[in-house]
């Protein structure tokens, strides 16, 4: 299947934004069939209705979420056929951060032959769409030859249309508030520059590592002096600078219609995580207090009248994960009570008791912990603690000799990678890693961490995608005449998938419902050696969350 749309000045009856649908190309093994779309009155529409409203049906595309998005916007069909992209299929072969054009795709899986028989076709749609057909049959034998077509259906496709469904739901967003914040952060930035420069006795650029040297010199501030004054100030400066170019910044500039904020989330990605852009909504920082002042994007979003936003957050999900993976009996252990479990590791260790385990401890373990599910060198690990590299490496190696289950892991996981050119996640997925076996020590190294980190990270985003698609599920079958998008009349929708972190804007009628649901599916959402506890909040706003 492939779209036809136009963006131009006379828009066709099917059209949203300045863009419309003026046509569709199916085609089957034998023929290619074009649907006219230029006219509501075209009796093609009808068929394509029944068409994506069939369960016996599946539509093949290629990139089929922005296609999907179109399909709702302009003419308000949601699919309830199967769907099967060859886009992700190829990626789910070969994972990276970008998704492989149409082109490409067909050079590197499809014979001449194959391409010869695309290529008799009329118009380059039709080429396409042939194409597109050729493509599923080469790739669905792969995916079944490498064990990957199980979590493809079941995981990878039916995620991408709630993704699609969740970007026309939308992020609630009250531009009135997020105007104030600018306002605020603009006048406490300009306070922070006065005094900044009074004590500096000149102007310079705030941030200028180059020039805050200089400035610390003349000062005779210490390198490590990071409760100074000044620094401090420096600090609170690039702190609410970040917040208003990164985050207020993009919002304020996108339009909103409906006081929705609409942003595009990627799931090609070298670790199968999903990530978004335009704007970013994943990277709206926590609330923070500079001088007893609170400053809180995250309040900015706020649910409409009569609706509530649920949080519904993973505990500790990769630390569980490397659990899980290492089998260390110490570590598996510190997950069967309630108490903190970074305090637990903490104290096993450093050999102290739990009532000795300080927040800092607490701190530095966690830290050495994160460095190595996220393949810190001894470098970056050591400018995470605020120690030296050969003392970050020697804490790391501590660690890991009270934990030699999870030292084995690490070996293990590495010799597989280097024998067979890949790791795979805990549902089957693989990320392929060119450097493991590299002569260059470099390469090398980094992807003995990559091969770590993927491994714990991707499984991660396997278990965060299964428990979304759990939770659709479930949601169409307990809420009857559940509309797949959000709006004033359904609410018990995904708003923001945050890795680890799932939101939903849900009306207060649903709101038991919905909780339950959500805590449920996603502690079952996969079978781990160790328990999968689910943290559920609820609130008014994202900032005014509550723990229920």
């Amino acid at each position: 299947m492939r779209i036809v749309k136009s963006k131009t000045e006379k828009t066709p009856d099917f059209h949203c934004n300045n863009i419309g649908i003026v046509g569709m190309y199916f085609s089957t093994e034998n023929e290619i069939l074009h649907c006219c779309l230029r006219s509501s009155k075209c009796i093609c529409i009808d068929a394509v209705k029944s068409i994506f409203q069939s369960q016996h049906i599946t539509i093949v595309g290629f990139d089929l979420p922005w296609q999907l998005k179109l399909l709702y916007q302009c003419c308000h069909i949601s699919p309830e056929c199967n769907l099967w992209d060859i886009s992700v299929a190829d990626w789910l072969l070969n994972p990276r951060d970008e998704k492989s054009s149409l082109k490409q795709m067909s050079k590197e899986h499809l014979s001449s032959e194959d391409m010869s028989r695309a290529n008799l076709q009329k118009t380059q749609c039709a080429t396409d769409t042939a194409l597109i057909w050729v493509l599923k049959q080469k790739l669905n034998l792969k995916l079944l030859e490498n064990n990957l077509l199980d979590p493809f259906v079941e995981t990878e496709m039916p995620v991408r249309l709630l993704l699609v469904y969740m970007e026309l739901s939308g992020m609630p967003l009250d531009q009135n508030v997020a105007t104030q914040l600018w306002n605020r952060v603009r006048e406490t930035m300009t306070q922070l520059e006065e005094q900044i420069y009074v004590k500096a006795k000149r102007r310079f650029s705030l941030s200028s590592r180059k020039d805050l040297k200089k400035v610390k010199e003349s000062l005779n501030i210490k390198p490590d002096d990071t409760q100074n004054p000044f620094l401090v100030n420096i600090h609170n400066w690039r702190k609410l600078g970040s917040l208003k170019t990164r985050n207020l910044s993009p919002l304020l500039m996108t339009p909103l219609t409906d006081g929705r904020c609409r942003g595009q989330s990627c799931s090609f990605t070298v670790t199968g995580r999903i990530v978004m852009h335009e704007p970013n909504l994943q990277h709206i920082p926590r609330d923070f207090t500079i001088n007893h002042e609170v400053f809180s994007l995250r309040s900015a979003f706020v649910a409409k009248s009569g609706n509530v936003i649920i949080s519904a957050d993973y505990s500790q999900l990769e630390l569980r994960i490397l659990a899980h993976f290492s089998e260390d009996p110490d570590l598996l252990r510190s997950f069967q009570n309630e108490a903190d479990v970074f305090v637990s590791i903490a104290a096993k260790w450093n050999n102290i008791p739990l009532e000795q385990v300080t927040e800092d401890i607490r701190h530095q373990t966690k830290q050495i912990i994160y460095g190595i599910i996220y393949g810190m060198g001894d470098r970056a690990l050591g400018e995470a603690l605020g120690v030296d590299p050969p003392e970050a490496a020697m804490l790391a190696s501590k660690f890991r000799q009270s934990y030699p289950g999870v030292q084995r892991f690490i070996e293990n996981c590495i010799a597989d990678c280097r024998k067979q050119g890949f790791i795979t996640t805990l549902t089957g997925r693989v990320r392929r890693l060119k450097g493991i076996n590299s002569p260059d020590k470099s390469l090398k190294a980094q992807a003995e961490r990559q091969a770590v980190n993927s491994t714990i990270q991707g499984s991660a985003a396997d278990i965060a995608k299964s428990a979304t698609v759990r939770i659709e599920k479930r949601l169409r079958t307990l809420i009857p005449k559940r509309s797949p998008v959000l709006s004033p009349l359904s609410a018990s929708h995904l708003i923001l998938h945050l890795h680890d972190e799932l939101m939903y804007e849900v009306s207060k009628e649903h709101v038991e419902i919905v909780k339950n649901v959500v805590k449920i599916e996603m502690s079952n959402a996969v079978l781990l050696k160790v328990p999968l506890p689910v943290v559920v909040k609820c609130g008014p706003s994202w900032g005014e969350l509550k723990k229920v």
